[in-house]
């Protein structure tokens, strides 16, 4: 998936999240880490990035967060493969 754009405001994450029903998992915090500091990265690049701190998260739990942050409208799917950032919006 391919996301474009910072990333920031946990807090607010985490509001969003909670409001529907969710919370903020130590995979869910991994992958939007990754998010924040790849920029434009695959899914299997966030994997990547997320394995370096947690091996035990594997490609469908990058998969369900990213799908996730597109439910909350934190990321869209773009024209071709992927998901990017909606501008100005960030948690």
């Amino acid at each position: 998936m391919e996301l474009s754009g910072p990333v920031t405001g946990t807090a607010r994450l985490q509001g969003e999240l909670h409001a529907r029903g969710y919370r903020l998992t130590p995979q869910r915090q991994l992958v939007l880490e990754a998010v924040t500091q790849m920029g434009h990265a695959t899914a299997e690049q966030v994997l990547a990035a997320v394995q370096q701190r947690a091996v035990a998260v594997n490609i469908s739990t990058v998969y369900r967060t990213l799908y996730l942050l597109q439910e909350i409208g934190l990321v869209r799917p773009p024209r071709s493969r992927g998901a990017e950032l909606l501008p100005g919006r960030r948690p």
